[in-house]
């Protein structure tokens, strides 16, 4: 009789022990995989502008705050704001060989393609869009004439402004004016 106890007692121990080396296992693998996943992570770019779109004068964009940016992945998409009414979805991507700096010398991206002078767009710098490259013609390919910002019947409204990573995520938006 006594051999009988001492199995029966054996028997639980057993399966507590089985039972907490599953949970540690369980433990490791669901670890494992949030710790794989954390390192994959990159903080999603951040930044401020502010800008201006004068008639006359053409397009400057500050760079206000946050991250440095490279030029070569961003776009600058720009869009009619709420008073030209229904066509806020009439969207245009701006073309990088027209901004520059604000003598007009260097380009964000050259014609073959590559990097131009600027190569990042730093907190403090400015870029231009400087005519006659704000004109619709350049600015807004494809588009009616009637909605061309640089026009003086728009002075007073505004036009919004989208920075777009190379993956096609909006990560920084203004509104910004026209101006005579």
């Amino acid at each position: 009789m006594k051999n009988n106890i001492k199995n029966q007692a054996v028997s639980p121990v057993i399966a507590v022990m089985l039972m907490l080396v599953v949970t540690i296992i369980i433990a490791a693998v669901v670890s494992g995989f949030a710790a794989g996943l954390t390192s994959d992570y990159q903080r999603p770019q951040s930044m401020t502008f502010s800008g201006k779109l004068s008639v006359s004068n053409g397009v400057v964009l500050t760079h206000t705050g946050g991250d440095a940016l490279s030029t070569k992945q961003i776009n600058i998409q720009m869009r009619p704001g709420p008073a030209f009414g229904i066509v806020t979805y009439a969207a245009t991507v701006v073309n990088k060989t027209t901004i520059t700096n604000a003598a007009g010398t260097s380009a964000w991206e050259t014609w073959m393609g590559g990097n131009g002078g600027i190569n990042t767009w730093s907190p403090g710098d400015s870029a231009y869009i400087l005519p006659p490259y704000q004109d619709g013609t350049y600015l807004q390919p494809g588009q009616s004439s009637s909605y061309y910002f640089a026009k003086t019947a728009n002075i007073g409204k505004t036009v919004i402004v989208e920075l777009i990573n190379e993956n096609g995520q909006l990560f920084a938006r203004s509104e910004i004016p026209i101006l005579s």
